[in-house]
């Protein structure tokens, strides 16, 4: 069959659940505007309904809504969905948006009064297939798989990385036991308590079942009910007879609602000039980006060096302007692993070149005779360079024989020190938003998926392009953003900060740690014994086998055949997470192994196996890279392998850092650790006299507070309350409430909060604290660190109460992590001076949270101690002194 000779598709989108299911995908990380605006709904529906639309490609589509009010339902029984909570503010406040978007992007949309948005669906999908077209209905709602057959289909959203599911007639029977044409009978049966439809009580999903497969109907099942043998079930359907009735009423779809005609919704022409609005209001930058309405970029500017004279031309052209901008070309994204494929240069707005060396069909500068002229400028610290993640471009080219000195601006950290709260700090993203600039996207030259090239391979006017236009953003973009950030008064934090800080942690990623690969796989072996004997005594708890890396099968495990009692449900069923199993535990055995096994399985996959195959082979070593603009506090994070996860409480985690060993024989790990630092900043901050006096004296502040908490002296502390009171104390700086606090420490939500208001009557400053930072942050919807960092937190003026204490928490815990973050920044610095200054081979290889780790000669030892614990201890005067932690050992484990 030709496309011309396929039936039309329908398509009829739930957009009330699809609103409700974005907003509640981002409740714990609203997306909000720098004014306040909660967009959480707005942006996940968005991303939900292109992908819906490009799954199903329809010729005809309407995006459905409740209309405001009661429906004929309500009427008929008023305790109808009477247990629903009320839609929150935060996202009905979000529904014009949601209107806007569809008008500007041509969607139509439809409410009837009266009338649900499932009835309204059913009418017009069911018309559709009427008319020869194919009705699809995209819904997670379990009544509408009644209206499945012939044509017609209903079609479920799963995670964002899945496909959307097309639920046919088989698909119906798998899930739920019953045809098609059986739902509403089993609804009745069942009930609904997500609707408030009564049911029939004792009547569970399997039973519902069984007794529709015997009977077919539900009015065949209550005819033979009088004759069934006397039992519960029985007494139940004879008593519940009417309410099965009425409750089949309200779960039977209306087909006959007076709506337009099926074809009648097709949809518009996109409206450009209303999306780029509507999405530069919303600061919905990504999608943005999409929209072609802005200028493209200008590229006769750019000019492709072929030859040693043009090159040389160009490399006085660099010394003559005194500052260029530059960017490099790569075969791949490991800078310790690619190869140097072309280098652009820009000197001034509109004008850029590009130097081609390692291009397949192409004339290149050969490297040798590239890197001879191209070196001094490179090398020369009185040029000043900047780049967009220049660190990269500094790592690829030291392996290619220039060290790049010089390098004064990063746009990608001059956009994270303006606002760390940026969904991207990305080339492209910037420039759209800076510039009001469309750049050449990547895949146009060199493809996606399995027809993608190297761009190596790319046509080469078309890298020149692409790559000269890089480097003349960058440099548009320091015109931009200096100013702002001058205005700002942060230019002083990106200059002698964050700038220097990138050549420290370039020279970290260089030297990388080794690893112990054959303890790797002897720990691999190990924990995959453990994993048999969890397993094992988790099939015994259970009374079955069943496989405990599933959570459907889990799921079904715990809360239908053990009978434990389900905390919550996610989009695809009831929540196995591992609060819940942590929860469940008290309960039964089965879900503690579950867990264990959950999390033995994955640093065994995360960590153990996978290590040894990120090892460099030319170096031996595994070189991970630091992130400078990533976490919104302001510290830095890792990745490929991502350090900051390996846990140090359990023995798997310890075991796993026992891998990581130092270089040479004779050389040891050395691990240099802040003491209790974000407790020494909330002291300094809050000014709070007694946890200042217990850090000036030197006082176990955990016990301290045990004491005051608990009313009983220091020496009298029992280890269960001094850990009590570091619950506690982390509590505080985290935001934590007595319900989260209650479930840390395993008892009630009361007792809980008597433990908060004791905590704050004898600290009564870190009380005045909180209070005053909050007080300050819904003025100016930001919060600042102790060096000058801010971060917006728009989310404290929201009028959702749940995104309101986001914002609270973040609010105090930023100033003190965010200090935190710097003051461990400036130490890296002195602490890299200090190693030069003193000429110590040793070498500064990781930083995770608020710790050092050196890989050291052993007879440099005390010397890099001292050397590091004075500039970590000095990087920043407090009202309370720092203190650092040294250990050393054969293994980061004993180290740290």
């Amino acid at each position: 069959m030709s496309a011309a000779d396929r039936p039309e598709t329908f398509v009829a989108v739930d957009g009330t659940a699809l609103a409700y299911r974005s907003h509640f995908a981002f409740i714990n990380r609203p997306l909000t505007t720098r004014s306040g605006e909660v967009t959480s709904a707005v942006f996940g529906f968005i991303l939900a309904l292109r992908r819906i639309l490009e799954a199903l490609e329809p010729d005809a589509v309407v995006v459905v809504f409740d209309p405001p009010g009661p429906t004929f339902r309500h009427e008929m029984y008023p305790e109808y969905k009477a247990t629903r909570e009320r839609m929150p503010d935060d996202l009905r406040s979000q529904l014009p948006r949601i209107d806007e978007y569809l008008d500007a992007a041509g969607i139509p949309r439809l409410a009837v009064a009266g009338f649900e948005a499932d009835d309204v669906m059913a009418t017009l999908a069911r018309r559709a297939v009427e008319v020869g077209m194919t009705g699809r209905i995209v819904s997670n709602d379990k009544d509408l798989m009644q209206m499945v057959g012939g044509k017609l289909g209903v079609v479920t959203l799963g995670k964002a990385s899945e496909p959307p599911r097309l639920m046919e007639a088989g698909d119906v029977k798998e899930s739920y036991g019953v045809e098609p044409d059986q739902i509403v009978d089993f609804l009745a049966l069942t009930g609904d308590s997500s609707d408030n439809v009564p049911g029939v009580p004792g009547v569970g999903r399997k039973t519902a079942a069984k007794l529709l497969a015997e009977h077919r109907t539900l009015e065949a099942l209550l005819d033979a009910a009088p004759e069934m043998k006397k039992s519960k079930l029985r007494e139940n359907l004879l008593a519940n007879r009417d309410t099965a009735r009425k409750s089949r009423r309200l779960v039977e779809l209306v087909t006959d609602v007076e709506v337009d005609d099926p074809g009648s919704f097709r949809p518009r022409p996109e409206d450009a000039a209303a999306l780029n609005a509507l999405f530069e209001e919303l600061e919905f930058h990504s999608l943005k980006r999409e929209i072609p309405t802005v200028r493209p970029s200008d590229t006769s500017g750019y000019e492709r060096v072929d030859d040693g004279k043009t090159l040389a031309a160009l490399a006085k052209r660099l010394r003559a302007a005194k500052a260029f901008a530059f960017d490099t070309e790569t075969t791949g994204l490991d800078p310790l692993r690619c190869d140097l494929v072309g280098l652009s240069f820009c000197t001034e707005e509109g004008r850029a070149w590009y130097v081609p060396v390692g291009h397949r069909d192409a004339a290149n500068v050969p490297w040798d005779e590239s890197r001879t002229i191209l070196k001094p400028p490179l090398e020369d610290p009185a040029l000043r360079k900047w780049g967009q993640n220049a660190k990269f471009d500094l790592l690829v080219l030291r392996r290619h024989g220039i060290e790049v000195r010089g390098i004064d601006f990063d746009t990608m950290l001059a956009s994270y020190v303006l606002d760390p709260s940026r969904r991207s700090h990305g080339l492209d993203d910037l420039a759209r938003d800076f510039l009001e600039r469309e750049m050449i996207p990547l895949k146009s030259l060199i493809g996606t998926g399995k027809s993608r090239i190297p761009i190596s391979e790319a046509p080469i006017d078309e890298v020149v392009n692409y790559a000269a236009e890089d480097a003349e953003v960058t440099w548009c973009l320091r015109r931009r953003l200096e100013p702002e950030l001058e205005a700002a008064g942060l230019d002083g934090l990106l200059r002698d900060l964050e700038m220097p800080l990138l050549g420290v942690l370039a020279d970290m990623e260089e030297s990388g740690v080794r690893l112990d690969t054959e303890f790797l796989r002897t720990l691999s072996a190990r924990m995959e014994r453990e994993l048999d004997v969890v397993r094992g005594k988790a099939w015994k708890a259970a009374g079955e086998e069943f496989n405990l890396a599933s959570p459907k099968q889990v799921a079904g495990l715990l809360f239908e055949k053990l009978g434990l009692k389900p905390r919550r449900r996610t989009k695809t069923g009831l929540s196995t997470n591992a609060e819940v199993l942590a929860e469940l535990s008290a309960e039964h055995e089965a879900p503690a192994l579950v867990l264990r096994h959950r999390e033995i399985a994955k640093l065994k996959s995360t960590y153990v196996d996978a290590l040894p195959q990120m090892v460099n082979p030319a170096t031996g070593k595994v070189h991970t890279s630091f992130q400078q603009a990533v976490a919104a506090t302001g510290r830095l994070s890792s990745s490929d392998p991502n350090l900051q996860n390996v846990p140090v409480r359990t023995w798997e985690g310890r075991e796993i850092r026992k891998a990581f060993v130092p270089s040479e024989p004779d050389w040891v790990l050395v691990s240099c650790d802040y003491s209790q630092i974000e407790l020494r900043i909330l002291a300094h901050m809050a000014q709070d006299a007694p946890l200042l006096e217990a850090f000036r004296n030197r006082v176990d502040v955990h016990r301290s507070t045990a004491g005051l908490i608990f009313d009983v002296p220091v020496d009298e502390v029992t280890d269960e309350q001094r850990a009590q009171a570091k619950t506690i104390n982390f509590g505080v700086i985290y935001g934590m409430g007595a319900v989260n606090l209650g479930r840390s420490l395993g008892i009630s939500t009361r007792e809980a909060s008597r433990f908060i208001d004791a905590y704050f009557g004898r600290y009564p400053g870190v009380r005045e604290f909180i209070d005053r930072t909050q007080a300050r942050a819904r003025e100016t919807l930001t919060v600042e660190t102790l060096a000058g960092r801010r971060r917006p937190v728009p989310e404290i003026a929201s009028a959702d109460h749940r995104t309101r204490a986001f914002g609270e928490r973040i609010a105090v815990n930023t100033p003190i992590q965010g200090t935190a973050a710097d003051i461990l920044k400036m130490a890296m610095l002195d602490v890299a001076k200090a190693l030069k200054r003193e000429k110590l081979r040793a070498r500064m290889i990781l930083t995770v949270h608020d710790e050092l780790v050196f890989d050291c000669p052993e007879e440099e030892r005390e010397d890099l101690v001292d050397a590091v614990k004075r500039a970590m201890e000095g990087a920043m005067e407090l009202a309370v002194p720092l203190e650092v932690d040294a250990g050393w050992g054969a293994n980061w484990s004993e180290a740290h």
